[in-house]
Formats: structure tokens, C-alpha cells, sequence
């Protein structure tokens, strides 16, 4: 579910980040911190600590790391502090994007791929028009409680899918 807001958050991310008049550096900076954390946390999906630790927790800790993110960045009064939680969509995309994408395609690969291709396209689509909804109807912060609650939705149910399967 990280996916289907993925590219609002990251829209709505940088609105945040210029609300607290940031500079084109200050933005390419906190860029630069979110890849490179992802690069790094998606080698560790693959280590030893995270395979002790199962697929099952992984995955719901990092969806409930990013409804904590979804929380804090509009609360945030300083790009510094910014920099630091650009740490935690980089564990997402890192972490969520190699185990859910491997989960995807154990069973029927085509079918499977095919399937994650078409609710990442829907998420692409429906998630900025409700986020841009709820921003114009109330505020910034209505739409991340609302994006932090999704994740604790796709938390729960990546708990209980990883639990009976």
C-alpha cells in the first residue's frame, strides 16, 4: 500500500519542505538523503539481521516507521529535522519495495506482476485526487493522518497476510 501514496507523499513532502522556505539545494539535499537511504536499507532487506528478524516484522515495522513519518514531517519547523525523517520513506522504499515485490511474485509471477503493476497505477492516480481533496477541504495535515492511517491499515494487514501464509 506504501506504493499507492508513494508519489503524493513525495509531492506533498516537497510543499512542506517550501512552506518552511527552503532553497532548490536544501530540496536536492533531502533528495539525496531519501535515495541513498533507500539504497542502503533495500541492501539490508537482504542481510542476516533482517532475515532473523522475518518478513513478517519487517514489513509491518517499516509501514508503522512510515505512518510515524507521515505524522512528523507536518509538524516539522525545521529542514534540518526534515533531513533526518527523509531517512525513514528511504527504509520504506529500500525494505518494502524488495520484500513486497518478492511476495508479489512467489506464486504466479505474470499474474502477480501484473496485478502490482495495475494497484500501483490506481494508487498513482486516486491517492494524490483524495489527498488533494482533503488538503483543499481542510489542511496538509488532514492528508498525511490520513496517509499515516493507511499505513497503519497496510501494517495490519501485512501482519495478518504474513501470519497465515
Amino acid at each position: 500500500m506504501l506504493y499507492l501514496f508513494h508519489y503524493f507523499l513525495k509531492k506533498k513532502h516537497n510543499q512542506q519542505r517550501k512552506n518552511l522556505g527552503t532553497n532548490s539545494m536544501s530540496i536536492g539535499l533531502s533528495s539525496i538523503i531519501y535515495m541513498l537511504s533507500a539504497v542502503c536499507f533495500a541492501k539490508m532487506a537482504s542481510s542476516d539481521v533482517c532475515m532473523k528478524l522475518g518478513v513478517r516484522t519487517c514489513i509491518t515495522v517499516t509501514f508503522l516507521t512510515t505512518a510515524l513519518y507521515c505524522v512528523l514531517v507536518p509538524q516539522c519547523s525545521s529542514v534540518y529535522m526534515i533531513f533526518v525523517l527523509q531517512i525513514l520513506p528511504g527504509m520504506a522504499t529500500g525494505i518494502l519495495f524488495s520484500y513486497l515485490t518478492s511476495e508479489a511474485t512467489q506464486e504466479s509471477k505474470s499474474t502477480a506482476m501484473g496485478f502490482f503493476q495495475v494497484v500501483y497505477a490506481l494508487g498513482m492516480t486516486l491517492f494524490p485526487m483524495i489527498c488533494g481533496n482533503i488538503v483543499s477541504h481542510f489542511s496538509m495535515l488532514y492528508a498525511y493522518l490520513f496517509l499515516a492511517v493507511i499505513c497503519l491499515i497496510a501494517a495490519s494487514i501485512s501482519f495478518i497476510y504474513c501470519k497465515f501464509h
